[in-house]
């Protein structure tokens, strides 16, 4: 019996040791700023893109034509463009 009055004894003061132990005053001054808050993107639903076949060109035959050979004292003052030959 003197045991059981020996352990209670002991829980008991170390059960109000602890609650004596939190027993404190906390003060606390806090100013809180919500976080950023954005409102979703709306929704927005494309419409199907329409594709349709360009039109069939036909630009002619099978063969290129030449420009004509430059004439003779010809020095190039068209710097290359076949557009600009002196006839």
């Amino acid at each position: 019996m003197k045991k059981l009055i020996l352990l209670s004894l002991v829980g008991i003061a170390a059960a109000s040791a602890s609650f004596a132990a939190s027993a404190r005053v906390d003060l606390s001054i806090g100013i809180g700023v919500p976080g950023y808050v954005a409102a979703p993107p709306p929704v927005i639903y494309a419409p199907q893109p329409v594709y349709s076949q360009p039109p069939i060109v036909y630009y002619g035959g099978d063969h290129w034509h030449r420009p004509p050979p430059p004439r003779h004292g010809y020095h190039g003052h068209g710097h290359g463009r076949y557009d600009n030959y002196h006839r």
